[in-house]
């Protein structure tokens, strides 16, 4: 949360019964089953901060990106709240030139992003990929490229974001 807080809650009523979670009876704690995901450096570096910050593994980092992106930020922290309680132990988480010239959709990825040189096999909830993989059918992109999206808007500025999303448009209709 915001680092210069200066008061703390005034809610003092039960989470549970102001937003109840959908997920109650999900642990997420298993991950049987993987993803293939190919990251751009930019990307990666941001998940590493990430991961230095919060004293957690890239995957981790990850997983909880992801979790958040599908079923929403209060979800994981009533995910996080549950583990917490029903764990004495407690750790909460999850077991962030030539090309140019062509204008390709691909080249401006490169540009904005850089280059995805670095495969990474992520390991996560069957539930959770199910439902990333429905989001990326939804949006006519395959699991890799949604993720890699779904990142970008999450670690980079968002005017980075858009400028990158404008110039991809951009290069895919001149393409056409």
């Amino acid at each position: 949360m915001w680092p210069y807080a200066r008061r703390g809650t005034r809610f003092y009523g039960d989470v549970d019964e102001r937003f109840p979670s959908k997920l109650v009876d999900e642990l997420f704690d298993v991950n049987d089953s993987a993803i293939k995901l190919w990251l751009p450096e930019r990307l990666l570096a941001g998940l590493d901060v990430l991961s230095c910050e919060a004293g957690v593994s890239r995957p981790d980092v990850l997983r909880a990106l992801l979790f958040m992106h599908a079923y929403g930020r209060v979800e994981f922290m009533h995910l996080v709240r549950r583990i917490v309680k029903n764990k004495a132990e407690g750790d909460p988480m999850f077991s962030i030139a030539s090309l140019r010239r062509r204008g390709t959709a691909q080249a401006v990825r490169m540009k904005y992003l850089g280059k995805s040189k670095d495969d990474l096999k992520l390991e996560l909830p069957r539930m959770l990929k199910q439902s990333l993989e429905s989001l990326a059918q939804r949006s006519n992109e395959g699991v890799s490229p949604y993720i890699r999206r779904i990142l970008a808007r999450e670690l980079l500025p968002e005017s980075e974001y858009l400028d990158w999303q404008d110039a991809e448009a951009a290069a895919t209709e001149a393409a056409d």
